[in-house]
């Protein structure tokens, strides 16, 4: 049954284009893109995810009061 699921997986669970992901959020940068180059779609909807959008802005705020204070 894995080698059936297994290519599915692998197009989903990318772990390069989540690490990317990842690593552009931890600096305040939200660009679900890189999650899902090809899914036009899936990144139209969760573009506008409430709580993606609040976490992305709450870093940048997090960093901006960091820069500050040193």
């Amino acid at each position: 049954m894995f080698t059936v699921v297994r290519p599915i997986l692998e197009g989903v669970l990318d772990h390069r284009r989540e690490a990317n992901f990842l690593a552009a959020m931890a600096t305040g940068k939200y660009e679900p893109e890189l999650l899902f180059p090809s899914h036009k779609g899936i990144v139209g909807r969760i573009r506008r995810h409430p709580a993606l959008l609040w976490k992305a802005e709450n870093i940048r705020q997090y960093l901006s009061r960091r820069k500050l204070s040193k």
